[in-house]
């Protein structure tokens, strides 16, 4: 499942920036991000969730324009109004050489992944299972005082120490 096509739902113009890893989408990405900027727009930046400090995606509502990748992990399907094939810049011929090491760790990425999606829904079907025991014999309104107690005693304290 994925919600990349809503991230766009707004822009009227969408550029997808299509390319295996290595083809500098990212950094065309981080590019665009500094420009967009420095010229004073607001703008949604979405960062990869394997790697956060990578930004995959950019929506400048100004523009209604959205830069979106398009990978094999998350591809972009709602298509778009420009779609740039950055393999076509890359020498296919430099990668030859690689290409097999480079499926070999595309495949184990893929099968890593679902094992790491596996073992969070076991930790989830654990978790239901613990809440079952315990949220029963919780006393949430005594919680909830507790913590506007807490909160109340920590803005007494701010304002103490303000100067």
């Amino acid at each position: 499942m994925s919600l990349l096509s809503s991230v766009t739902l707004e822009c009227q113009n969408i550029v997808v920036l299509e390319g295996e890893p290595g083809t500098g989408a990212e950094y065309i990405i981080e590019q665009l991000f500094r420009i967009a900027q420095c010229r004073g727009y607001a703008i949604h930046a979405f960062h990869c969730v394997m790697r956060p400090e990578l930004i995959e995606h950019l929506v400048i509502p100004q523009l209604s324009l959205g830069i979106v990748t398009s990978r094999n992990v998350h591809p972009f399907q709602s298509g778009g109004t420009r779609i740039e094939n950055l393999n076509s810049l890359v020498d296919g011929s430099a990668l030859s050489a690689m290409r097999i090491d480079m499926d070999c760790v595309l495949e184990e990425s893929k099968r890593a992944l679902q094992l790491a999606i596996s073992f969070l829904a076991r930790a989830k079907a654990l978790h239901d299972e613990l809440e079952t025991y315990y949220i029963p014999h919780m006393d949430f309104a005594r919680v909830d005082a507790k913590r506007e107690q807490v909160l109340k005693e920590l803005r007494e304290m701010a304002v103490l120490t303000s100067y």
